[in-house]
């Protein structure tokens, strides 16, 4: 079974105030001590151990701190198989999906596909996270081909109070349905495993973690470990934002000579103010305190008009110009997503010392989906899915005797 029902550990609607947390990728540890300290996001100790404590013992810090909000009451054992429905909203956006356990097999089995590679020391880092925790604390998120019947479905069972609800520090509203009743849990499965792909939208580090620590030794011979939390959503509910880069360390930055060496390729203006990209085939760019237009010229747009936005910036400027040929390890490059990027982008260079800054035109969900379909990964960080899942609302323990 691809999608299957589950006992899940959730956190008492009493509590979820002080709980819930932002995804533990997001936040800095900086971040994380600032949002403990003011008694919100106290799943972040579970999540996030090593702000906490010594690197040595920081995987069993977050166990002890999680057994810590079980014996407290904070998270609750689900007496039932079920699945969750979730809602997330985020002013005026809402987007809802199932909240179920995706099969290790099918992600094997290229069933679950991905669209780009993992970093080892992330995903070393979930694994052992995982592994000490017997449990996965945090949501993959996966997308899906639209199904009529699937959202027909979940919108008749949105038709009563939620079981959670709660807003986080970040003003993103939070509602959970608990779906037990067998003859629902049911028809939801069977629209759940009648999908014929799922999609990794954001979770590449958490589900390949998973995936070891199924066929662990330690793992190995439990069922529960043979699945992962995770959320499904429709590609019509999924909104990508763009990934931006930034660049630093770079000896010798001179625009001027960035400009000249792109004069053939790009048709450069510069902007009275920040703005992002209109279209795919623009880059805009940050340094020396101005901003600046690239809109790729007509002709070259011909030669790479299959190219994704991340792709155009590697191949036009970071490969050609600064030798960056794996964005994923070379130190001079950073990301940064989320709404407020441009503000982002601007601090980057203004206040912490990278020399330019990239804002990109978001990646369709269509082209996702095309490229996984074809076996072809995408550029590191080439999507950013916005509003976050939130931690700490559910848990997938992997010693429970019944999945």
């Amino acid at each position: 079974m691809l999608i299957k029902p589950f006992r899940a550990l959730y956190v008492d609607p009493a509590h979820a105030e002080y709980i819930v947390s932002p995804p533990y990728d997001v936040v800095s540890k900086a971040d994380v001590l600032r949002l403990v300290a003011t008694e919100r996001c106290q799943f972040l100790r579970v999540t996030c151990p090593d702000a906490f404590a010594e690197q040595a013992n920081a995987y069993l810090s977050g166990r002890k701190a999680m057994l810590t909000l079980t014996e407290l009451g904070s998270l609750v054992r689900a007496q039932q198989l079920g699945f969750w429905l979730y809602e997330l909203t985020q002013g005026s956006y809402s987007q809802v999906g199932v909240v179920g356990l995706a099969s290790v097999a099918g992600y094997v089995q290229q069933r679950i596909l991905k669209h780009e590679q993992t970093r080892p020391e992330k995903e070393d880092d979930r694994t052992k996270h995982i592994t000490t925790l017997a449990a996965q604390t945090g949501p993959v998120m996966l997308t899906h081909q639209h199904s009529e019947a699937l959202a027909a479905r979940i919108g008749s069972m949105q038709q009563v109070a939620p079981t959670i609800a709660v807003t986080g520090y970040d003003g993103i509203w939070h509602r959970l349905w608990q779906i037990v009743e067998p003859v629902a849990v049911a028809e939801l499965s069977a629209l759940l495993n009648e999908l014929d792909y799922l999609y990794i939208a954001d979770g590449h580090h958490r589900s390949a973690a998973a995936a070891r620590v199924a066929c662990s030794s330690e793992f190995v011979d439990l069922p529960a470990a043979q699945y992962f939390l995770s959320v499904l959503f429709s590609a019509r509910q999924t909104t990508i934002l763009a990934y931006h880069r930034y660049l630093k360390q770079l000896a010798d930055f001179s625009r001027g000579q960035m400009f000249a060496a792109l004069d053939s390729s790009f048709d450069i203006k510069p902007l009275a103010q920040a703005r992002l990209p209109e279209c795919p085939h623009e880059i805009i760019v940050y340094c020396d305190s101005a901003w600046w237009s690239l809109m790729l010229i007509t002709s070259v747009q011909q030669q790479h008009v299959d190219l994704l936005p991340v792709e155009l910036l590697s191949d036009l400027i970071l490969k050609p110009i600064y030798s960056i040929t794996d964005q994923r390890s070379d130190d001079r490059v950073g990301f940064l997503g989320g709404l407020d990027s441009l503000t982002g982008l601007q601090q980057q260079v203004d206040v912490y010392g990278a020399q330019v800054a990239f804002a990109l035109y978001p990646t369709a969900i269509e082209q996702l989906f095309a490229r996984v379909q074809q076996q072809q990964m995408m550029p590191p960080k080439s999507t950013w899915f916005e509003p976050k899942l939130a931690d700490g609302l559910l848990v997938h323990q992997l010693d429970q005797v019944a999945v």
